[in-house]
């Protein structure tokens, strides 16, 4: 008998590829920055005095469009008012028609102003 095993090759190789927390850190922020360039959904810039408004389903938090559908990834989230009170007119309007859709108010600044939905309007402090 010979001194080969018939049926038996070598032994298997594990290859290991060492990254570093830079390269982790660097991977990372490629990611962010391809999300972002997708993602349209940015706060609208706006003028003193207007506001933009942001829509939510009440029963799952997922952010809708401007035309009550459900985002993902594309399409328009936020709408612009002239004023806070054309807003809170258009917000109690909207509830009666569909109240499981909270709304999310921020003033020119990007400031949360205020949040309403079927059960409550709260006001930012």
């Amino acid at each position: 008998m010979s001194g080969t095993r018939r049926g038996f090759g070598s032994p298997a190789r594990t290859q290991i590829n060492w990254v570093s927390s830079v390269d982790i850190e660097d991977q990372a922020d490629k990611n962010r920055t391809e999300k972002s360039k997708m993602n349209n959904n940015t706060a609208p810039k706006l003028k003193p005095g207007q506001v933009s408004l942001l829509r939510c389903d009440i029963n799952t938090g997922h952010v809708l469009k401007t035309n009550g559908e459900l985002y993902m990834q594309t399409g328009d989230t936020f709408e612009t008012f002239d004023s806070l009170e054309a807003v809170e007119h258009f917000i109690n309007i909207s509830l009666s028609d569909n109240p499981d859709i909270e709304f999310v108010v921020y003033n020119h600044n990007s400031d949360y102003i205020l949040s309403w939905n079927k059960l409550e309007k709260k006001r930012a402090k």
